[in-house]
C-alpha cells in the first residue's frame, strides 16, 4: 500500500505502510533463528549448507523471475522509473548488495530499488547462522548470544540516532536495518533457551496482543510524518511493540481475537504468496500506470494495481515457486535417532 500510489515509488494510499518491512523483519529473525535452534537441539548442529539450499530454493526462482520480468516491463515503458538502466541496475540485485546501492542514491535502482530490503535479509542469512552454530558450541545456555543481540540492537538504534542528529538519516534506511531482525532473534533465543516461563506467560495475555497490535498500528500512523522521531527513538520502539506481537501471535491460543483474525483464510493465503507480491508489484504499477488506455481516476488505478500484482504472485506461486519449494524436503535435518534407524542404503 505504501507504493500504491499514480507514481512509480511514491507513497501512496498508506505512507505508515513502509514499517511493514520492519514487521516482517522481527518476524524473520524469530522464525530462522528458532529453526536454527530448533535443528541445533534435534541434531546437536546446524547444517549450513542444507540451510542455503532451503533458502536458495526459497528465493532465487522468484527473483529471476522478476529480473525478466522487469526487464520485460523497461522494454514496455522505455525507462527504469528514472533510476540507471535495467542492465546496470540488476548488478546490486544479483549480488545482493542492492541496499547499498540505493543508500548511494535512493533513485538509481528504478524498478529494482524495494530489493534493498531483500539485499539486507540475504546479508542477515549469510552472517547469522554460522555465527549461531559456533556460538551454540560456546554458550549452550545462550546467555552470551543474548547479551551479544541486545548490544548490537541498542547499538544500531543508537547509530540511527546519531546519522539523523547529523541530518544524513537515508544512509541508515537501507544500511542499518538489522536491529529488527536481531531483535526477533532475541526474542526466539530467549523464549528458547533462557525464560523459565514467566515471559512466556506474560506474552500469552490477550490484552498485551491487542496493546502491541494497536502500538505498532498507531505508529504506521505517526512516524512518517516525524522523520525526527522515528530516528531518535520512535522506530526503535515500534519494532520493540512488534516484536510483543510476533511473541503474542506464536505463543498465545490461536482461537484468541487477533490470533483468529490473522489466520484468516484470505489473509494467510496473501501471505503464502506474499513473496511474489512484494517482488512483482513495482514493476505491475509502472506497467499498468503507463500503458492504460484511458486515464484512470487513482483510486481504480490502485485497485487494478493491487489485483493484477496478486495475480502474478498467485501465478508465480502456483506454477513455478510451489514445485521448486517442494524440493526442500530434501534438504531438512535429521536427528540423531532418525539417523540411527536408517539403513545404510538409506544413508
Amino acid at each position: 500500500m505504501f507504493h500504491s500510489g499514480s507514481k512509480n515509488f511514491v507513497p501512496g494510499l498508506y505512507p505508515g505502510g513502509r514499517y511493514g518491512v520492519d514487521v516482517f523483519f522481527v518476524l524473520s529473525g524469530y522464525l530462522i533463528t528458532g529453526l536454527l535452534l530448533a535443528e541445533y537441539a534435534k541434531t546437536g548442529t546446524v547444517s549450513l549448507k542444507k540451510f542455503y539450499m532451503r533458502r536458495a530454493l526459497r528465493l532465487l526462482p522468484g527473483l529471476v523471475l522478476l529480473i525478466g520480468y522487469t526487464a520485460f516491463v523497461v522494454v514496455v515503458v522505455g525507462h527504469n522509473a528514472e533510476g540507471r538502466s535495467a542492465f546496470i541496475a540488476v548488478i546490486p540485485v544479483i549480488f545482493y548488495v542492492g541496499n547499498w546501492a540505493v543508500a548511494a542514491n535512493a533513485k538509481q535502482e528504478g524498478l529494482f530499488g524495494h530489493t534493498w530490503t531483500l539485499a539486507l535479509e540475504e546479508q542477515f542469512y549469510l552472517c547469522w547462522p554460522p555465527v549461531l552454530k559456533r556460538a551454540l558450541r560456546r554458550d549452550p545456555g545462550a546467555r552470551r548470544i543474548a547479551a551479544g543481540l541486545v548490544i548490537a540492537v541498542v547499538a544500531i538504534g543508537v547509530f540511527r540516532a546519531v546519522l539523523t542528529a547529523a541530518n544524513v538519516s537515508n544512509l541508515y534506511q537501507p544500511v542499518w536495518r538489522f536491529d529488527g531482525l536481531f531483535l526477533g532473534s532475541l526474542l526466539a533465543v530467549f523464549l528458547d533457551r533462557i525464560d523459565t516461563g514467566a515471559l512466556r506467560a506474560r506474552l500469552q495475555s490477550p490484552a498485551l496482543g491487542a496493546a502491541a497490535l494497536l502500538v505498532v498500528f498507531g505508529f504506521t500512523l505517526v512516524l512518517p510524518f516525524h522523520t525526527t522521531f522515528e530516528g531518535m527513538g520512535g522506530l526503535s520502539l515500534f519494532l520493540v511493540a512488534t516484536a510483543v506481537l510476533v511473541g503474542f501471535a506464536a505463543l498465545a491460543d490461536q482461537k484468541s481475537g487477533i490470533n483468529q483474525v490473522l489466520s484468516w483464510k484470505p489473509l494467510a493465503a496473501l501471505g503464502r504468496i506474499s513473496y511474489g507480491v512484494y517482488l512483482f508489484h513495482p514493476a505491475t504499477n509502472a506497467l499498468l500506470h503507463s500503458t492504460r488506455i484511458a486515464r484512470l481516476p487513482n483510486g481504480v488505478e490502485v485497485v487494478l494495481q493491487e489485483t493484477v500484482s496478486i495475480a502474478i504472485a498467485a501465478a508465480s506461486y502456483l506454477l513455478i515457486e510451489r514445485r521448486i519449494l517442494a524440493l526442500k524436503a530434501r534438504f531438512q535435518p535429521l536427528d540423531h535417532s532418525e539417523t540411527l534407524q536408517r539403513s545404510p542404503v538409506d544413508q
